[in-house]
Parts: structure tokens; C-alpha cells; sequence
């Protein structure tokens, strides 16, 4: 990766964003009036503390929906790879809540290409697809791709280890398909609710009528790429078992970690804390800070720090739709280059 300012190359996206910062500070914005640096400071201190994703995605109840199973194995030797395909799934979704394991490992193996994996599986960037192959799964070796060889899948397996890890996560994710389902149902309802939270981020809304209105989430699985016709049925089925109870508890996570607050004047109604117009605002707001020019990942990573709640809902296009509205309504300008795309604030 290359800097847009002095072209020097880096291996890695967290050491080019650690390397603008110093352009950053050199810049125009360390000589900003002093009041504004105030400002920024205040602004920067109002950033709300980042949600347990750890609560709200699932890491808990998915120890509990498996628990059963775990006690009526005997086997120590079964015990151990069980437990520890327990713990690479507890891993994975607190950190990337839409990676269902079943498909991701069949489409990984098939060698399907990194891009369309980060897409389907709503993965923010190419180091977290890094850290659940190499550091959870234990797949550290350069794969085949299906651009190249038509025999991608076949060639894989044949790499050492590989068939016999893969082979263990097909029989596990087959030994806990159920409370897999049960997990990822339980995920993207949650998610689902919050996207439905900022049409309502100025006006709130009852806790009666979030439970009614998520049932839409029937009609919208296409949110989430992942979720083909199999996984829909699947999914349906849950929706229909305890649903008011399933949002209640997801409510109560929200609720508890702050995604969600008590609307003042009306503590009746609930609000989150952003929304696409206060997006777009900010959006605008670091351009000007940064002499009207941008790239489009670093203005998304600022903007998150000050609303983590969007740490929950990353990959599923809510920054990008306020850089589209922003396009359409002709206030700034993406160009569109080969590694990443650079916004201009149209003056």
C-alpha cells in the first residue's frame, strides 16, 4: 500500500493509517486557530464508549446453546476438538458477526477471491480476513484461486493439513448446525434492529413497536449476503420459536451497553446515538479538517471511533450509503482508484 502524500509503501493498512497521522499533524490542522482546536478536543472527548460486542454478539449464549452437548460427550479425545471448535466460533463472531463458519470455510477451500469473501461476509478489511484464517483457523499457507484453477477446491485440500481441518470443521459445524442457526439468527436480528433504530434517531420509538417492526426482517434478509434460501428457511423457523423473548434479551444488550438510550423528555421512546444525516455531517466536517480531500477508509475509521455502535453494523454499507447521498447530492466527489477511493469536499 502506498501513501497518497509522499508515496512511501507499507505492508499493512494499520501501519499507513499510524504513517498519515504524522502527515496529518504536520499539516494545515496543526496551525489551526486555537479555538477550533478546542473544538475538535471537545468533540473528540463526547465520544461514546465502544459496546461489549462480546455481550451483544452472542459469545455467552452461544456457550449456553452448546453446553448440552458438550456435557454428553464422553470421549476426551472428541471432548477437546469439539471444545475447541466451540472457542474458534466464539472467537470469530465477536469480532465479525456475519462470518457463518459453514459456508465461509466451503467458499474460502473453493478458492473464491478474497474481495467477494470480505463482501459476503461483511469483513471490514483484508487483516481481519487475515486474522480468522491464519490466527483462528490455522489455514497460514498461500491457497488456490478458482480465477486460476478450476480445480481450486481439490488442489487446497491437498495442501498438508488442510483436508484434515477442513474435514473437522465440516463434521463440527454439522455436530452444532442447530445452535449455529440458532447464534447467527440471534446476530443478524440484532443487527437488523439497529439499522431499523436510525430512522428513528431524532423521534425515537416504543419498545413495543421495535418488536413489531423487526418482524421485517423476514422481507430483508438480503441485507446479508450471506444468507442464501437454505439459511432463510432455517432462519425462519427460528423466528417463529420465543421471538418476543429473543428480542427482549437482545433489547436488554443493546439497552445495557449503550447502542440504545432513553429518548430525553420521553423516556418512553428509544433512540441510538446516530444517524445517516449526523453521518453525513461528519463526513463533510473531516474533509474540511483535512483541506477537502480524503481517503474514504480513514474518514469511515474516524467516524466510527466516534460512533462505536457502527462497529456492530460495519460491512453492511450504512457509511457508504452517506458517501453515496453526499455524491448524488453533488457536496462531494469520489474518485475511484484501483486500491481504495479518495472523496473531495465540492466547495
Amino acid at each position: 500500500m502506498k501513501c497518497p502524500v509522499c508515496d512511501k509503501l507499507f505492508d499493512s493498512e494499520a501501519s499507513i493509517l499510524k504513517h498519515i497521522e504524522f502527515h496529518k499533524n504536520q499539516s494545515i490542522l496543526s496551525s489551526l486557530p486555537k479555538n477550533i482546536h478546542s473544538i475538535h478536543k471537545e468533540n473528540s472527548l463526547k465520544q461514546s464508549k465502544s459496546p461489549d460486542a462480546e455481550k451483544i454478539f452472542g459469545k455467552e449464549k452461544f456457550e449456553d446453546l452448546v453446553s448440552k452437548k458438550l456435557k454428553g460427550i464422553d470421549d476426551i479425545d472428541e471432548l477437546v476438538h469439539r471444545r475447541n471448535f466451540v472457542e474458534q466460533i466464539k472467537k470469530i463472531v465477536v469480532k465479525l458477526p456475519f462470518v457463518y463458519l459453514p459456508y465461509f470455510i466451503d467458499d474460502f477451500m473453493c478458492g473464491k477471491d478474497s474481495t467477494e469473501l470480505l463482501q459476503k461476509y461483511s469483513i471490514p478489511n483484508y487483516l481481519d480476513l487475515k486474522y480468522i484464517v491464519q490466527n483462528i483457523l490455522q489455514l497460514d499457507r498461500e491457497r488456490y484461486r478458482l480465477r486460476q484453477y478450476e480445480n481450486a477446491f481439490q488442489m487446497n485440500l491437498k495442501i498438508p493439513s488442510w483436508e484434515e481441518k477442513y474435514r473437522l470443521i465440516k463434521n463440527n459445524c454439522g455436530f452444532f448446525k442447530d445452535e449455529i442457526v440458532n447464534l447467527f439468527f440471534d446476530n443478524v436480528l440484532c443487527s437488523y434492529i439497529i439499522i431499523l433504530m436510525i430512522d428513528y434517531a431524532d423521534m425515537g420509538i416504543r419498545k413495543d413497536e421495535i418488536i413489531s417492526k423487526s418482524k421485517t426482517l423476514s422481507n430483508n434478509y438480503d441485507i446479508f449476503k450471506f444468507v442464501d434460501d437454505e439459511l432463510k428457511n432455517s432462519f425462519e423457523k427460528v423466528l417463529k420459536t420465543d421471538y418476543e423473548s429473543r428480542v427482549n434479551s437482545i433489547l436488554f444488550n443493546l439497552i445495557s451497553e449503550g447502542v440504545l438510550r432513553r429518548k430525553i423528555g420521553n423516556s418512553q421512546l428509544f433512540i441510538v446515538r446516530f444517524s445517516i444525516d449526523k453521518i453525513k455531517h461528519n463526513i463533510i466536517s473531516e474533509l474540511k479538517l483535512n483541506s477537502g480531500s480524503q481517503k474514504e477508509s480513514i474518514i469511515k475509521n474516524n467516524i466510527i471511533m466516534k460512533y462505536p455502535t457502527l462497529k456492530l453494523i460495519s460491512g453492511l454499507g450504512v457509511i457508504e450509503t452517506a458517501f453515496r447521498e453526499l455524491e448524488y447530492e453533488k457536496l462531494i466527489y469520489i474518485e475511484y482508484k484501483p486500491h481504495f477511493r479518495n472523496s473531495r469536499f465540492v466547495k
